[in-house]
């Protein structure tokens, strides 16, 4: 199985009680601190944002995800992630098919085939629109009859994207599309389904491609936990697991580490 090293920052109050249960927080996407996630793709059209806007409503129902990052030496990840360094940084082992890396962009987009679709379908129904209005009496008639027509178009269009897994993919694609603002994260993103709310890691070695498999536990440099808690909430099952010691770096601004065991 090809895999992926990954690491993911968590608090003090729930990196214990994480390594205890086995278990890491499923992130809903109203809690995720970007106001555009899922929302990378803008148009100047109000009803098509509107079918996006009501697909990632229903996305958000049944989907999280898990958020990890590629480098655990940024100092700006430890303070804005783990509670100013007084957290842990877990290293998981993970199959790399089931994570999506973060594409960061400048600029909004809909440079998608079937979002493209949606606006060509859009401007055809809008210019047989005008071709009719342009024949009704009164500007009363058209403003009634366009807001009509047009409130057909959407709805046809929505079940367009409901249909099948179209909406699906897109709202994929939305997920790992943000800001590049937010680059310094070197985020990827693991997508799955809410269900309690928590996803079970392991210390299995099997081909599983769901496992995410624990490997290491850094202390944050301002952590008052030390390596025996650790160890202690781990149990014997992860005795393999690496622990780790945050500290500054000589040369460089970033974090280093020492083994602890």
């Amino acid at each position: 199985m090809n895999t992926i090293k990954l690491y993911k920052f968590v608090d003090s109050r729930y990196g214990l009680w994480d390594l205890c249960e086995r278990k890491i927080k499923i992130s809903r996407l109203e809690d995720l601190n970007d106001p555009f996630e899922l929302r990378a793709v803008r148009t100047p059209w109000p009803e098509i944002n509107q079918i996006f806007e009501d697909l990632r409503i229903d996305f958000s129902k049944k989907y999280g995800l898990l958020c990890f990052c590629k480098d655990w030496r940024s100092q700006v990840l430890w303070a804005h992630y783990a509670e100013n360094h007084q957290g842990l940084c877990f290293g998981f082992e993970i199959c790399r098919d089931n994570v999506r890396e973060v594409e960061y962009v400048e600029l909004p987009n809909y440079d998608d085939p079937h979002f493209k679709t949606l606006i060509a379908i859009r401007d055809k129904q809008a210019k047989k629109i005008f071709d009719y209005l342009n024949k009704s009496k009164s500007y009363e008639e058209r403003e009634l009859r366009f807001r009509e027509i047009i409130e057909q178009v959407i709805e046809e269009n929505r079940k367009s994207a409901e249909s099948d897994k179209e909406g699906l993919r897109l709202m994929e694609e939305d997920l790992i599309t943000k800001s590049s603002r937010w680059k310094y994260e070197s985020e990827y993103r693991f997508l799955t389904n809410l269900n309690q709310g928590f996803y079970d890691f392991t210390s299995d070695t099997n081909d599983d491609p769901n496992n995410i498999k624990l490997i290491e536990v850094i202390i944050g440099l301002n952590s008052s936990l030390s390596p025996d808690a650790v160890q202690n909430a781990l149990g014997e099952k992860f005795e393999y697991v690496k622990i780790f010691k945050a500290g500054l770096h000589d040369e460089k601004f970033e974090m280093k580490r020492t083994q602890e065991n």
